[in-house]
């Protein structure tokens, strides 16, 4: 089991606007740029499939810890590798929550996705996050 100090996936993530004016024809070939750029995502997101587990710090006000406990989640791969599941549960002041994400990199944007529902955060909707990669510094 890899042991990270991994916050949900989907605040890796800018939140961004719909992307307008951008509609590509989806039968034209890629470009070499775009097929690197496609595979070293999918590399990206082939490294996280696995279990994880670590802590999870909670603050409702700056500089007031308000929970601290321990979560755990997997990612594993779905429908042969164009979409990522990542599963956590953990617990927030005792009581028990768990997530659900799906992710994706869209080689048409050359953006990365997710959808994210859960039961604390996001109680009753689902969140949608798009955003490109960075380094992380």
């Amino acid at each position: 089991m890899k042991a990270i100090g991994l916050v949900p996936i989907a605040m890796w993530l800018v939140l961004a606007p719909e992307i307008a004016g951008q509609v590509q024809d989806s039968a034209k070939d890629e470009s070499p740029s775009t097929k690197g750029m496609y595979s070293m995502s999918q590399e990206l997101l082939e490294s996280l499939v696995g279990s994880w587990e670590g802590t999870c710090r909670t603050w409702f006000e700056p500089d007031k810890l308000a929970d601290e406990s321990k979560i755990k989640g997997t990612i594993r791969p779905v429908l042969d590798g164009r979409f990522f599941r990542h599963e956590y549960e953990s617990t927030i002041q005792g009581q028990p929550r768990h997530g659900d994400e799906t992710i994706a990199f869209n080689s048409v944007t050359n953006r990365f996705q997710i959808s994210w529902v859960d039961d604390f955060h996001m109680n009753y909707g689902i969140m949608f996050s798009e955003g490109e990669a960075t380094e992380r510094h």
